[in-house]
């Protein structure tokens, strides 16, 4: 609900335990002062000079807000932009009532919550958002991320990362501030990949925003956490079937195959390990009198470096079969 203020001044009804300042609405120090008329103020009033008015204007200021509780009822005060007959458009003063504070209505930080859920709005509507500070853009974030976050990923994570930033999250939010990837700036983002790459995709670009989002909060920086309950990514679509191996293909495959390959596609097919986890393997990591392999490495399909495996569940203690140990021992003293 919007209102016109009344001609007593917020500032006189309620007493200093009442009055709670948030920030001025127009961020100048200062609330301008209330027209007598009891109508809403002209922020920007017309030239003297002539009769042409200002015309509309693309992107305003960021405002803050007022947030105020008078007579037990929380109000924020701000600045709208109202269109005017000719086409032009004036910021005007008005104020929204949030509710009653009090056994029967909300709480305070409940109703502090409300006026900034508010200003948020008005800021998306007037195009406005709060400008990022020098240093602290969302690519600023992301540098930082790869000095300190991305030493500890895998290989393969790590260029799947790289990747996302590169093509699609970098250029389209890099010199933005990271409090302003909000759930509406991130649905959009959504909604037009969703056109160009399948859904699992955008599912991976987001949660690699949230990542670099999250690590800034943690390191004191104003930064926005958007979950994806809270974004429609679209249905999965139909889920084509995976194509297999039965066991007769294996068992020919492996029996055609030359080493090292035929010892690499038996511990494949019996173990079903990664390419990578298989390169890392060496002797120590098998235990032929328990019968068992140990895995909590991997080899970069790229460079060969060895590393972390894909994920911690990833890392395991596997049984060795009989047959696949024979293998093993066979290709061990031939080697």
């Amino acid at each position: 609900m919007i209102t016109a203020l009344p001609n007593q001044d917020p500032k006189t009804a309620a007493g200093p335990a009442q009055a709670i300042v948030a920030n001025p609405c127009d961020d100048r120090g200062a609330s301008p002062p209330q027209p007598e008329n009891g109508s809403l103020a002209v922020a920007t009033p017309p030239r003297s000079s002539g009769p042409k008015k200002r015309g509309p204007v693309a992107k305003r200021r960021f405002q803050k807000g007022r947030f105020e509780i008078v007579n037990g009822v929380a109000y924020t005060l701000y600045y709208e932009d109202v269109v005017q007959p000719d086409g032009s458009a004036e910021s005007r003063r008005a104020r929204h009532t949030i509710g009653r504070i009090g056994e029967n209505g909300m709480s305070q930080r409940s109703a502090f919550r409300e006026h900034q859920a508010f200003m948020q709005s008005v800021n998306l509507k007037r195009g406005s958002v709060a400008p990022a500070v020098v240093g602290k853009t969302f690519e600023n974030i992301v540098n930082q991320w790869r000095k300190d976050v991305a030493p500890n990923l895998s290989p393969s994570t790590l260029r799947q990362r790289e990747s996302h930033f590169r093509h699609h999250i970098l250029p389209r939010f890099g010199k933005e501030a990271p409090h302003t990837l909000t759930v509406t700036v991130l649905q959009q983002f959504a909604t037009e990949l969703r056109r160009k790459v399948s859904r699992k995709t955008v599912v991976q670009l987001l949660t690699t925003i949230s990542g670099v989002q999250k690590y800034a909060m943690k390191h004191g920086a104003r930064a926005v956490v958007v979950s994806l309950k809270d974004l429609e990514l679209g249905r999965e679509g139909v889920k084509v079937r995976r194509p297999y191996f039965t066991s007769e293909q294996a068992r020919k495959i492996i029996g055609l195959s030359k080493e090292p390959y035929r010892t690499m596609f038996t511990l494949a097919w019996c173990t079903g390990l990664r390419a990578g986890e298989i390169l890392a393997l060496n002797v120590a990591d098998l235990d032929f009198t328990s019968r068992t392999i140990t895995v909590n490495k991997s080899a970069d399909d790229n460079n060969r470096e060895i590393g972390e495996t894909k994920t911690e569940t990833s890392n395991a203690l596997l049984p060795l079969s009989s047959v696949l140990a024979s293998v093993l021992q066979n290709y061990l003293e031939k080697a």
